[in-house]
């Protein structure tokens, strides 16, 4: 079995995350799913990077690699807490953590690439103190991936284009991310500078 390996982003990664975000649009495309990735989405990942390097640990883009090959990659921000009292389910007041993007090149799917990365990031909320992981997207392949992870709807955000689809407002706790970890692998101890070892199953 070969090794996966899970590292935080440098900018030399980028070439690498675009093809990955460019074949996931194209398949989105194709399949006539509703996409919330604009062309220049990837792009933000730089600057996350950049933050990240500089110091600024909260923007967070993590790669996976097989190999030595980045095969997946994923982007998240450890907000901090929200001032504002919450009106709605879709509004929380204590610290969490959003998950802007999570993506695998389509033959490395279903070997666990998506769930190293998911862990390894809820792994990091935790050490940021967040209660709380969240991500918004449209009913699919990727929002069935997520409910098996742990995540429960909260909220739908209604599109504005009568063409597309609602978006729905998910979320689970970093420990429950982490518990279902313990129904299929035995995690590794996490080294966020140096990266992790998980064997592909």
């Amino acid at each position: 079995m070969e090794t996966l390996h899970i590292r935080p982003a440098c900018l030399s990664d980028m070439s690498d995350i675009e093809k990955i975000y460019k074949e996931e649009l194209k398949e989105t495309r194709q399949e006539g799913r509703a996409s919330a990735l604009g062309t220049p989405y990837y792009q933000a990942d730089k600057d996350f990077i950049q933050r990240y390097e500089a110091g600024e640990t909260r923007y967070q883009v993590l790669v996976a690699e097989v190999g030595g090959k980045v095969v997946g990659y994923s982007r998240a921000l450890h907000l901090l807490n929200c001032k504002k009292t919450p009106k709605t389910p879709i509004e929380r007041a204590e610290a969490q953590t959003t998950i802007h993007k999570l993506g695998c090149l389509k033959a490395y799917r279903g070997q666990g690439v998506g769930t190293s990365l998911l862990q390894e990031m809820a792994q990091s909320a935790m050490q940021h103190g967040r209660k709380v992981m969240r991500i918004s997207l449209p009913q699919g392949n990727p929002f069935a991936f997520y409910q098996k992870s742990g995540f429960s709807i909260v909220g739908e955000i209604p599109s504005k284009a009568a063409t597309k689809r609602p978006l729905f407002l998910i979320e689970a706790t970093p420990q429950q991310i982490l518990a279902q970890e313990n129904q299929t692998q035995k995690r590794v101890p996490s080294v966020p500078k140096k990266g992790l070892g998980y064997s592909l199953t």
